[in-house]
């Protein structure tokens, strides 16, 4: 549905506890709307099924249909098909919320109520087109909910993409608290419906109060790639800010190389001036700090140095290096032996990276020992940590790895050793998937991910992207947009 942002401002909530018989609903709801009321839900918990409940549900949804406002059932899929709703809400015990967005007609929105930066980012890959958070306040409609602090609900706000709506203990006096949060709008029950002869005036105090304060934050989540060129956009800079902008976070990007490359590979590169590099991430960084940095091609010292200093003074939130010395096709592109870029990544942009993303080759030689076992990726792991610093979690990619069926990532962090199996994709490999798992794991990680929940999501957007790949030009496909 477009334009939910808007539809979810004032979002009345049915409970007809306050009216006693549920045949009066639809006669609230009508009044909730004359009041300002933008979207309503269907929440009977405490009624069982039936023709008499159906009945009622599809009166409200045929008024919310002539009044332009989306009518949503809670928990009950079956009932919001039969009612013609125009969406379901779930919480975190009705099911598994992938399945439920699976069942779902493609025309119904999904809502989902979470009260964690982690629910909120599951329940978004899953497929809800909305979250509600609450309680934002102490509320009575559930006593023995927690309240969610202003802290989390605006972390949960700039995680996901999608609208979100606070819900619990909304009244016209509360609604100003949650200036700036960058919420959509609020979810209401008591506050319009405890008083039934004054359902419309009731909510027009809310409606008022809503109107009264800015409630979505002007700045969202911003993501920076420093990395060299890929004129096709399959990888690097380019393929970066296509990852980024699915990712629906603003991108920029500071170039380290120009690289002259197309699907079926590399003719030359030509590393940018170091003093050049240090200005670009200068003008970023003063200009508009990135909460998240991926960090691809660095071919010398020199610019390495630059990003070094430019993370010390700026400490952006999450940063991932991902480690690029030569092209898949062998093309070198790092500049210098192996040595030195070794010593380069190790001393200078690991250790001020909260999460590093070798390759089999490229764990190889950051180790200088062979990796060929899943115990090989373990030693090289350990030891890539240990190497940078210790304070730096290690993803070695598993692509590589020789037999199998399964793309299987190996990470070593503070929780100790954690495994990401997926099923191998069939096909040629495309360009990209690298710095694209990079910028993914960036821009979940700056929004509070955990490193593991980060790699899950990652990997699970990257499948997506690998499968919808097309054969653009004449060498290795390009990955889709999979979102």
């Amino acid at each position: 549905m477009t334009g939910l942002a808007e539809r979810l401002r004032l979002y009345a909530v049915t409970d007809s506890r306050w009216v006693g018989d549920p045949s009066r609903l639809p006669e609230q709801v009508a009044e909730a709307i004359a009041g300002g009321a933008t979207a309503v839900q269907f929440r009977e918990k405490e009624r069982d099924g039936g023709a008499r409940l159906l009945a009622v549900a599809r009166e409200i949804a045929e008024l919310c249909r002539r009044s332009g406002v989306p009518f949503i059932v809670n928990d009950s899929l079956r009932l919001a098909v039969d009612s013609l709703a125009a969406g379901l809400h779930v919480g975190q015990k009705d099911g598994d919320i992938a399945e439920i967005a699976r069942r779902l007609p493609a025309s119904l929105i999904l809502g989902v109520s979470v009260s964690t930066v982690r629910e909120a980012l599951l329940a978004e890959a899953a497929g809800a087109d909305y979250l509600g958070v609450g309680a934002v306040f102490p509320t009575g409609t559930k006593a023995d909910a927690e309240p969610v602090s202003k802290e989390t609900l605006k972390a949960i706000c700039r995680a996901v993409t999608v609208p979100v709506v606070a819900i619990g203990g909304i009244t016209p006096e509360t609604v100003p608290a949650l200036a700036g949060t960058g919420i959509a709008g609020v979810a209401a029950i008591s506050a319009l419906f405890a008083r039934p002869d004054r359902v419309a005036e009731n909510t027009a105090r809310v409606r008022t109060a809503v109107e009264g304060v800015r409630l979505e934050s002007r700045r969202g989540i911003t993501a920076l790639s420093v990395a060299g060129s890929d004129p096709v956009g399959g990888a690097g800079i380019q393929g970066d800010l296509k990852t980024f902008h699915a990712h629906g976070v603003h991108g920029m990007a500071v170039i380290t190389s120009v690289i002259a490359q197309n699907t079926e590979g590399v003719l030359s590169a030509s590393a940018v001036d170091g003093t050049l590099v240090a200005e670009q991430l200068e003008a970023v960084f003063s200009d508009i700090p990135p909460d998240a940095v991926k960090i691809g091609l660095v071919p010398n010292r020199e610019s390495a140095l630059a990003v070094g200093r430019a993370l010390d003074r700026w400490k952006p939130a999450a940063v991932v290096a991902d480690p690029v010395f030569a092209a898949s096709s062998g093309h070198r592109l790092a500049l210098g032996d192996i040595e030195t870029y070794r010593d380069v990544f190790l001393t200078v942009l690991a250790p001020r990276a909260r999460l590093v993303t070798p390759n089999i080759p490229e764990a190889a030689l950051l180790t200088g020992q062979p990796v060929i076992t899943r115990s090989d990726m373990v030693r090289a792991a350990v030891r890539i940590r240990d190497l940078s610093g210790g304070g730096t979690d290690v993803l070695i990619k598993g692509g590589h790895l020789s037999g199998g069926n399964s793309a299987v990532d190996c990470l070593a962090g503070d929780g100790g050793i954690a495994w990401f199996d997926l099923p191998r994709l069939e096909g040629p490999a495309p360009r990209g998937t690298g710095c694209a798992l990079s910028a993914s794991l960036a821009v979940n990680l700056a929004r509070g991910a955990p490193v593991e929940l980060a790699v899950s999501l990652a990997k699970a957007a990257l499948a997506r992207r690998i499968a919808s790949a097309a054969p653009y030009g004449a060498g290795a496909p390009i990955l889709g947009r999979g979102f």
